[in-house]
């Protein structure tokens, strides 16, 4: 089952970037069978909701490196799902706020904060441009890495909103309040301010 995705690699599994086309097409459609089932199904998925994330933890901690960004986000897409099932609004938060912090950090950190310091520096850190012609490949690939922090932690920030169902108390109620029924709601504070610096910019 997609389940299985949970599970820890072997220490003589080789890395994902090398495996088949055909091993990662199917690791691929695993993560998206995660995410199917957990939107689905989630009151049936909340009761093992700690145990999964404590998986997920440690296969992130052990595999990041070698992990896909789409099988990452498939995973903390799952534990979204899952957590919309959460009656409490405040554990709910919690939860999101601990799915999200990694890519968080990622966008409030400095290499983003460099990279929209201003159209020239997008450019010449983060996509190579110069006007001293083409870089050499190190260069290149240090801008690839530098503008892939900008586009792997806001598609995971907005996978993870996708995936927040809101709840309200009141079906009769015409301005519900988003702090209490949609967790994503705390989370704008930090992701709005290099949003807004990024469409500036661009």
């Amino acid at each position: 089952t997609g389940f299985t995705l949970l599970q820890a690699s072997d220490p003589g599994v080789e890395p994902e970037a090398s495996q088949s086309e055909q091993t990662q097409q199917l690791r691929r459609k695993a993560g998206t069978v995660l995410v199917t089932l957990a939107r689905h199904v989630p009151e049936m998925l909340e009761p093992h909701l700690d145990s999964l994330a404590g998986r997920v933890s440690s296969l992130m901690a052990h595999e990041h490196s070698e992990m896909a960004d789409m099988r990452q986000t498939h995973l903390m897409e799952m534990l979204v799902a899952i957590s919309n099932a959460v009656q409490d609004p405040g554990r709910r938060a919690e939860i999101l706020a601990s799915v999200s912090a990694a890519s968080l950090q990622q966008w409030e950190g400095p290499v983003v904060a460099a990279l929209l310091e201003s159209p020239m520096a997008l450019l010449t850190h983060g996509m190579g441009l110069s006007a001293g012609g083409v870089a050499d490949q190190v260069s290149v690939d240090q801008c690839h890495e530098r503008i892939g922090v900008i586009s792997h932690s806001l598609n995971t920030l907005f996978s993870i909103a996708r995936r927040v169902r809101s709840q309200t108390d009141s079906i009769g109620e015409d301005v519900p309040d988003l702090s209490m029924t949609n967790p994503f709601f705390h989370l704008w504070p930090n992701i709005l301010p290099n949003l807004l610096r990024l469409v500036e910019v661009l």
